[in-house]
């Protein structure tokens, strides 16, 4: 045996040989496992950083400016939205806005109001004479086929209302009894004026009712599916600026469903307080108005013509002033004495009843056109007075009242105990891959393994 060979045989030489090539094989075998390893520390450590992020979101104090803030912020946008977002694509036709205003009552049970304004016609052929045109071209609603949300959808909504209270009629056909009822006696006299009042009051009075229901109950819906948009232009303004309001608003709401339906309950909350006060407001106007029809009939003061127009370019003098206001004063009552000539005319006497009734029926026809036309006239000063402005001036100081219930708070600081057990657990792995790595490296530096 060569001299260069003896070095290789014996069973002391193999063990030193295989001593040395093992350490060789494991030292390269090593540098993947310390890969693996330091990505998993990694990983962690950034679960680590997330459950503390997390912590700190939860805590009440915390989270509490958070969400006053973020209630802020999604109730400032609903003026956005009324004003007319270009940047969001979506809406509803006007077919599409009744069928899911039908859908929404009959899932929530509400029988106070009806699709359909008079029991002779239906939804589909109410909804045919909203969006179709007649043989004159005449079109009721001419944006109903148009795709809207917002403000446009808003300005929508209220020629429908406005139609819809068109649709208005009495109940029922006064009979000769109901006439002769209404007449009774008292220690003073009645009139026929009295009469009138009376039928009114009972008969037309109801059927409004349910008209402003109906318009209180459509605001209702329409504002609570402005979320939606609400949402959409936030996110639209996250998009432009990550680093914004809007940005941090649109992610706490689509990444915490609690906070959102925090928002949102309170957003519904303010739509729904400022319906009851809608129909209490709306209710109480037309309930003087029937109670006094006299007073609210009186024609407009105001005659313009284009003489009226021409003499209005320059400022009037003291002397034009004094001439115009009795002219003024005179017209205002000129419907007012034209139905009190025709309750005059009605026969006092017993024997002709049939006659009085007729004519009494007719006046109460008559005064009931006058008082529908005039408040549907007026539907749009009525609901932006008792329901978009105050609303709207509301929302946001009513949305930053909004706080995180007892039960709430027991759930964050349940979810904080957990958190601060899972990080503990976390920090023990931690430090022993720490460790190991740390034993791996050495070895592998020994080894020469870089």
């Amino acid at each position: 045996i060569q001299a260069e060979n003896l070095a290789k045989v014996g069973y002391e030489n193999f063990s030193k040989f295989m001593s040395k090539k093992i350490k060789e094989m494991f030292a390269s075998a090593v540098m993947p496992v310390i890969k693996q390893m330091s990505d998993l520390q990694s990983k962690l450590e950034n679960d680590r950083s997330k459950l503390l992020e997390e912590k700190k979101s939860i805590d009440p104090a915390v989270l509490e400016e958070s969400v006053k803030s973020v209630a802020r912020t999604f109730g400032d946008t609903l003026g956005s939205v009324l004003e007319g977002d270009v940047g969001i694509v979506g809406g509803m036709t006007l077919e599409q806005e009744l069928e899911g205003f039908s859908q929404f009552c009959q899932d929530f049970g509400i029988t106070t109001v009806d699709v359909s304004p008079s029991p002779e016609i239906g939804q589909k052929e109410y909804v045919e004479y909203l969006t179709g045109e007649d043989d004159a071209g005449f079109k009721a609603i001419a944006d109903a086929g148009y795709e809207l949300f917002g403000g446009a959808q808003y300005k929508r909504l209220i020629a429908e209302v406005e139609i819809y209270i068109r649709f208005a009629e009495l109940p029922k056909q006064i009979e000769a009894q109901d006439v002769v009822q209404a007449r009774g006696v008292s220690m003073n006299s009645i009139t026929w004026k009295d009469v009138v009042v009376k039928l009114l009051s009972h008969e037309a009075h109801i059927n409004t009712k349910h008209r402003v229901q109906y318009v209180s109950e459509r605001l209702g819906w329409f504002f609570r599916e402005q979320k939606t948009y609400i949402m959409m232009s936030l996110e639209r303004r996250a998009t432009a600026d990550r680093d914004g309001l809007a940005s941090k608003c649109h992610t706490l709401l689509t990444g915490n469903a609690e906070i959102r339906q925090l928002v949102f309950d309170a957003y519904d909350g303010v739509v729904a307080r400022q319906m009851k006060n809608f129909i209490q407001l709306y209710e109480k106007t037309i309930g003087s108005t029937f109670s006094n029809p006299w007073a609210f009939l009186k024609k407009q003061s105001l005659d313009v013509n284009e003489d009226r127009l021409r003499q209005m370019e320059k400022l009037p003098t003291f002397a034009d002033s004094q001439q115009r206001i009795p002219q003024e004063l005179r017209g205002r009552g000129a419907l007012e004495m034209k139905l009190g000539q025709w309750c005059a005319e009605i026969p006092a006497n017993e024997a002709k009843i049939d006659e009085a009734v007729e004519k009494v029926e007719q006046l109460v026809y008559t005064i009931f056109a006058f008082i529908r036309a005039q408040v549907s006239d007026q539907v749009e000063l009525f609901v932006d007075s008792f329901f978009k402005v105050p609303m709207l001036r509301s929302l946001g100081d009513a949305m930053v009242k909004i706080g995180i219930s007892a039960e709430g708070r027991k759930r964050y600081e349940e979810r904080t105990e957990e958190i601060e057990a899972e990080v503990k657990i976390l920090d023990g792995q931690i430090d022993e891959l720490k460790e190991c790595l740390n034993q791996l490296r050495d070895f592998a530096s020994r080894n020469n393994m870089r």
